[in-house]
């Protein structure tokens, strides 16, 4: 099928118009789609997985002594 200019005019109904030669549609009204009612709540089970890596970097971080970071800066210079 060649390019149709939509020259037969558009016949509109519920927010789309439609092309009377092609049968293309095209959407009228632009309006956030959202279904009836509110949506579930998600809750991300808690992983074992993820306490460990945090409590790993909070051991890590803490560890970290701010003498050790001074002899560092020190042996740079």
């Amino acid at each position: 099928m060649r390019a149709c200019p939509h020259n037969r005019g558009w016949a509109r109904a519920n927010g789309a118009a439609t092309c009377a030669s092609c049968g293309v549609v095209r959407f009228t009204e632009y309006r956030a789609v959202r279904p009836p009612g509110l949506a579930e709540a998600v809750i991300r089970p808690r992983r074992d997985a993820d306490r460990a890596a945090a409590s790993w970097v909070t051991e890590r971080t803490r560890r970290r002594q701010p003498a050790t970071y001074d002899k560092w800066l020190v042996s740079l210079v």
